[in-house]
């Protein structure tokens, strides 16, 4: 019986360590990949710091980039120059990209912006009673990535209509194994809110 019982307490442990660890990996992984992005940022910031101009046409090429565009429109922000800001990426698929390229570049992801990213379509679900969007893409890695070279499934939401940009609760899922061809949007939408566990009615 106490043999039974030091195991069944080692057990435990191995998972609260586990759990400690996983945690604590998220938090490191997403410091990281923010630091990634404020390096590509760091000269428009360093400007902006300084009180020196800034023009729209400086800031246009780095929100063309997906995995940018989220604390570039935060650094904006800051430093109240949103109207610099390009408004082509102020809709929601731009916000949809960015919400799951940067959720890709978690270092316990995929760790890279995808080679490819191509919107397929906008799903609806009623989402504890309110109505949001989610919009799925396929992607495909870089050649020679670890995650292959066929198209992959991945999502961005939820979007509420009264979302403000950049400022929502949405953001990205994909699992690499989720390729085109063996899985539809609704399958992945639906696996990830399953995921979560959120209880959503399609419309």
């Amino acid at each position: 019986m106490r043999i039974v019982l030091y195991v069944l307490l080692g057990a435990v442990a191995a998972l609260a360590a586990f759990v400690v660890w996983r945690l604590g990996s998220v938090g490191r992984g997403a410091r990281q990949r923010d630091a990634r992005i404020l390096r590509e940022l760091a000269e428009v910031e360093a400007a902006l710091r300084a009180s020196r101009e800034v023009a729209a046409a400086d800031i246009a090429p780095l929100a063309a980039r997906p995995h940018l565009r989220r604390l570039l429109f935060r650094m904006l922000r800051q430093y109240e120059k949103v109207e610099l800001f390009p408004e082509e990426h102020l809709g929601r698929r731009s916000q949809a990209e960015a919400a799951l390229v940067y959720w890709l570049l978690h270092p316990n992801e995929l760790q890279d912006p995808p080679a490819d990213l191509q919107h397929v379509s906008t799903l609806s679900r009623d989402v504890q009673g309110k109505r949001a969007e989610f919009e799925v893409f396929r992607y495909k890695m870089p050649a020679g990535h670890w995650a292959g070279s066929e198209w992959i499934l991945g999502i961005a939401g939820p979007f509420f209509a009264d979302d403000t940009p950049y400022a929502g609760v949405a953001t990205g899922w994909s699992v690499a194994s989720e390729t085109e061809g063996r899985f539809t949007p609704d399958s992945v939408l639906d696996g990830y809110l399953a995921r979560v566990g959120v209880s959503t009615e399609s419309t």
